[in-house]
């Protein structure tokens, strides 16, 4: 049967398929069988044969006969004997060293103060009342920063000035027709000291002096704590005697 000239020829019929179809059957082929081409041409590694390994026998252990121990002697060495008349001396026995204890000298943190004396007299009153009803006192000086007043007055003669502090029992020194007061007093007493010399006639100056001044302090305790302190004033305000509690410094 011969082809139709007007119908177009199939694709099957193609040269370029055919060949297409012998590739593809080529390609799968090698795929295939490539492995085990490759498994047939790799060259094979020699057997290697490792001979067993013997094992060590342990070494031989040699043991000794034990020497028998002596049973240990109970007697008593034998003591020289000893001349007639002559004593065994002895050794002194050994003292023990005493134990060294620590005093314990801080002292408690409380204190009631009962009272702050210049007058050194007044301190050691007061202590030797409290030491007549059983208590803990102490007596101790400190020297604390304080300041002073002194009053300068003045007026039209010396003799006028001298008369009117005479009246009023001041002494002093009296350097023209300025009087100056020996005492040493505080802020409030020249304060209303002022104010009656200027009642007087008399003009009036306050003088500032620094100075160091000792106060003599007395207390009773001290007590570990501030309610025991505490206890303590309040026993001591029941008696007369005021205070209040401070802290102290241990020693």
């Amino acid at each position: 049967m011969e082809p139709d000239p007007l119908r177009p020829p199939s694709v099957f019929t193609a040269r370029w398929f055919r060949l297409l179809l012998v590739f593809l059957f080529l390609l799968l082929v090698a795929v295939v069988g490539l492995p085990y081409l490759l498994e047939w041409t790799a060259p094979t590694s020699p057997l290697v044969l490792t001979p067993p390994v013997q094992p060590v026998p342990p070494p031989a252990v040699t043991t000794q006969p034990e020497t028998p121990t002596p049973p240990p002697s109970t007697e008593k060495a034998k003591e020289p004997p000893q001349e007639p008349g002559q004593a065994t001396p002895s050794l002194p026995p050994v003292e023990k060293a005493p134990v060294a204890r620590e005093a314990s000298t801080k002292k408690a943190g409380y204190a009631v103060q009962v009272g702050a004396f210049q007058n050194a007299a007044n301190a050691k009153r007061l202590a030797s009342r409290l030491k007549e009803e059983k208590l803990q006192v102490e007596q101790l000086t400190v020297s604390r920063p304080d300041r002073t007043f002194q009053v300068i007055a003045s007026g039209a003669s010396s003799t006028a000035v001298s008369d009117k502090m005479r009246k009023l029992g001041l002494e002093g020194k009296l350097e023209g027709a300025t009087f100056t007061i020996s005492k040493r007093i505080t802020l409030k007493e020249a304060v209303l000291l002022s104010e009656r010399l200027k009642e007087e006639g008399l003009d009036v100056k306050v003088k500032t002096l620094q100075n160091n001044v000792a106060y003599h302090l007395v207390r009773v305790g001290g007590f570990p704590d501030v309610k025991s302190a505490e206890s303590a004033r309040k026993d001591l305000e029941a008696k007369g005697i005021t205070g209040l509690v401070v802290a102290v410094s241990s020693r």
